[in-house]
């Protein structure tokens, strides 16, 4: 089979993703809620690290938003849908891990900024690859 260049992903399919990957954090930030204030033998002493962890990560993944911003204003338009993916999946990461430390009994503070996050690179990196 010949090899042929990869598929370049169109903003439809871009809004799908997000949306899939929107009801994926909040059904799994539901249940690591229900599951984490159910927790009786969390001591919070030893999520204290886990919480500076998650603060350095949520700063740390708006840098990167900031970054991959400013890559795909300089890429060319082809790339920029794939790049708005790839903020968005940086947004998803901060959430998770926010929504793992509630599951473990922590505060949902961490997760609340991730979702945040997450929906905010819907306005901040576009699906429409025309828009800079």
């Amino acid at each position: 089979m010949p090899a042929t260049a990869p598929t370049q992903m169109k903003p439809q399919a871009l809004k799908i993703v997000r949306y899939a990957m929107f009801v994926f954090l909040v059904v799994f930030g539901a249940i690591g809620y229900m599951q984490g204030s159910k927790r009786t033998d969390t001591n919070p002493d030893q999520l204290q690290t886990m919480r500076w962890v998650g603060y350095a990560f949520c700063a740390a993944m708006v840098l990167a938003i900031g970054f991959v911003r400013g890559m795909r204003a300089k890429a060319p338009a082809q790339a920029r849908t794939t790049l708005s993916l790839v903020g968005s999946a940086i947004g998803e990461a901060t959430a998770l891990f926010g929504a793992v430390i509630m599951l473990l009994g922590g505060e949902p503070w961490i997760y609340a900024f991730g979702l945040m996050l997450f929906l905010l690179t819907w306005a901040i990196l576009p699906a429409d690859p025309e828009v800079v």
